[in-house]
């Protein structure tokens, strides 16, 4: 199982200092927010990622992006918000996944010109490796995020 994380004394180029929690996770999602997301199955992850709003864009409904700043080659989960055909996409350098209706539901609480919140949950989805495809990934988050 993949669990993400930094040691307590690093400083991320995203300007939040981790948490050294048990678990890995970020702790401080700083100033802008962000997600909070759980992956399980064939492979597991469970993380704090901080919102990116540089990177993301409100044009009636959001396109998010969020980063864990801890992992140094780089990791990304993207989330669209349109009403008509809400999906995440996610790679972390070890897997990728991707999930859309209807294996996804997504509760979007508000979104506007200052950010958006919610969750979605995903069951039954496919996950790409270097190596091969997972069978079985259930995916969730929760985001509150604000520019």
């Amino acid at each position: 199982a993949a669990t993400t994380g930094a040691p307590a004394s690093a400083e991320t180029d995203a300007g939040v200092e981790p948490d050294a929690g048990a678990d890995g996770d970020v702790g401080d999602l700083g100033d802008h927010g962000g997600v909070t997301i759980t992956m399980s199955g064939d492979h597991e992850v469970s993380s704090n990622w901080v919102f990116v709003p540089e990177a993301s864009f409100f044009s009636g409904w959001w396109s998010m992006t969020f980063t864990d700043p801890s992992i140094e080659a780089g990791a990304i989960l993207g989330l669209s918000l349109d009403p008509a055909n809400p999906f995440f996409s996610y790679g972390d350098g070890e897997v990728t996944v991707v999930g859309g209706a209807p294996q996804c539901t997504f509760d979007v609480e508000h979104q506007d010109e200052g950010g958006a919140s919610g969750s979605f949950d995903c069951e039954h989805l496919t996950g790409v490796t270097l190596t091969g495809s997972l069978d079985d990934v259930s995916f969730s988050g929760s985001f509150d995020a604000k520019v």
